[in-house]
């Protein structure tokens, strides 16, 4: 009963649905209809009704002994980044200080400012739950004081300490940033506390590596293929998108995970690496956001990508098996694409997305994750806000809509050369003057191409995450639909799991 409510009330939040907490006795899940919504919006109720709420959600975080702690935490998340409008109510902060608490596995009063300074700060920005999920680390905590421990050089030393070394490493940073260096720290990984830079590395080193036990265990409970060598080779691609719509301009990000294992007697050893292609940090508020946005910027291949950051949506992952000498290409791209720093970035035409397409052609899959503009951010965004709203009885409603959507989508494809030269005006004609490298050219680069509709279609990690991963996942749940329980079925489903269509490959 517990835990069916938190699913409720998630699900409540990700559809935009309100709802109301019962007898606090029955713990009972009451969703309110849009009219009434509207009145308690304008009569002042819904500032009550957030509060009522926010005080209930407080309270079941705290009561860990009670309820499913992942079921809880995903509840409040969702409720107070829709409600985000009252971020400045008491009872806002003291919801979204003990969801960090619970993220952190410790007590909010370690939070408390004058015990541990500067803690919230740290763990926020650098969203220090996901490092310690990742690394299977902890803090330590003092029963008496509330006085917080962190790990830095595999030791732990008190946060006071590590303060002191983390505003050393942020003047270093601030440093290279006066300097226009490029520069994306990571200041906790699998060592604790450290400064390390994304953009700053001369070989691939893996992310995580040793007992796959200990990071990998869904790879263990499926059925991993190995070869004669009893060894095995994972290409996992990753995907942070919201479930709503496109967010390209705004934090929509792809990458790839590399995994090698090594079958033994006693057990499975692996590493993993963790690839991405990101554009420069923004050091400059104008400069970086708003002065021609569309140019050709310089690229740059980044380690760990994405891994530690907070993502505010789901991680969304679809995993394939590949040969060795695939792995070996991968990583041989990489290296090289890295050492001659000749990679470019583009909102729409050179982006993340686009670098693990061409990564992903090396093992011969075609990933259709290119849409026109339009498409992406008109029909797309309105197809999952505003049509999964609507009941089945609304099927006509739906289907004039989609015939209008597709009308102004054929009216935008008309109207290329005037799309094109806005594209143009704000920066796609042009290449940053930073870059160094002399083939770099422009998406527009001629008169000619503000005729051609392939300059409006953008690489999309939305489409990797949901569309592309689902269609994955319904073609193997369709095939082994088809296969027995016999040895060589079995093991054709192993080999399924681990594969995707055949319309995905070059043919």
């Amino acid at each position: 009963m517990i835990h069916s409510i938190f699913t409720d009330v998630e699900q409540a939040l990700r559809n935009q649905e309100s709802f109301l907490i019962g007898d606090r006795n029955v713990q009972t899940i009451k969703k309110t209809e849009i009219v009434s919504r509207i009145i308690h919006h304008f009569s002042g109720h819904d500032l009550l009704w957030f509060k009522k709420n926010a005080v209930w959600l407080t309270e079941s975080l705290k009561s860990k002994h009670e309820f499913e702690p992942g079921k809880v935490a995903a509840a409040v998340k969702s409720f107070l980044r829709q409600y985000q409008n009252y971020h400045a109510c008491e009872e806002f902060k003291n919801c979204s200080l003990e969801l960090l608490a619970s993220k952190l596995n410790i007590d909010s009063r370690c939070l408390d400012e004058k015990i541990n300074p500067g803690f919230i700060a740290f763990a926020k920005k650098n969203y220090l739950y996901n490092s310690l999920e990742t690394y299977n680390h902890q803090l330590l905590v003092d029963e008496t004081t509330f006085e917080i421990k962190i790990k830095y050089r595999n030791e732990y030393i008190p946060w006071g300490h590590a303060k002191r070394i983390i505003d050393g490493f942020l003047q270093e940073n601030e440093q290279k940033n006066k300097l226009n260096e490029p520069c994306s720290p990571c200041l906790y990984g699998r060592k604790g506390i450290q400064n390390k830079d994304r953009y700053n590395w001369e070989n691939l080193k893996s992310f995580l590596k040793g007992d796959v036990a200990n990071w990998a265990d869904h790879f263990i409970k499926d059925p991993l293929i190995f070869d004669d060598n009893n060894e095995g080779y994972i290409m996992e691609f990753c995907s942070s998108a919201t479930e709503k719509a496109p967010r390209i301009l705004a934090g929509d990000h792809t990458w790839i995970r590399l995994y090698q294992f090594k079958k033994t007697d006693e057990k499975i050893i692996g590493k993993m690496h963790s690839i991405g292609l990101y554009r420069p940090s923004k050091h400059h508020f104008f400069i970086d956001n708003f002065w021609m946005p569309f140019r050709i910027k310089q690229g740059y291949i980044t380690q760990d990508i994405s891994e530690e950051w907070g993502i505010n949506t789901q991680i969304r992952t679809v995993a394939k098996r590949i040969t060795a000498t695939t792995y070996q290409k991968i990583m041989t791209k990489v290296a090289n694409d890295k050492k001659i720093n000749r990679t470019i970035f583009h909102l729409f035409q050179h982006n993340c997305d686009e670098y693990v397409v061409k990564l992903a052609e090396l093992d011969l899959l075609e990933l259709p994750t290119k849409r026109h503009f339009l498409k992406l951010f008109t029909c797309i965004h309105l197809e999952k806000s505003f049509f999964n709203q609507l009941n089945e009885w609304s099927k006509p409603v739906r289907m004039a809509v989609a015939v209008i959507l597709g009308i102004f989508c054929v009216f935008g494809y008309l109207m290329t050369p005037f799309l094109n030269l806005i594209f143009y005006l704000i920066g796609s004609g042009r290449v940053d003057t930073s870059i160094q490298d002399p083939t770099a050219r422009p998406v527009l680069s001629s008169f000619a191409d503000l005729f051609n509709m392939e300059k409006l279609y953008v690489y999309s990690p939305w489409v990797l995450g949901h569309i592309v991963k689902d269609d994955v996942e319904h073609w193997r749940q369709e095939e082994i639909k088809k296969l027995g329980n016999s040895k060589e079925e079995q093991e054709k489903k192993n080999e399924i799991l681990f594969d995707f269509p055949p319309h995905l490959y070059r043919t």
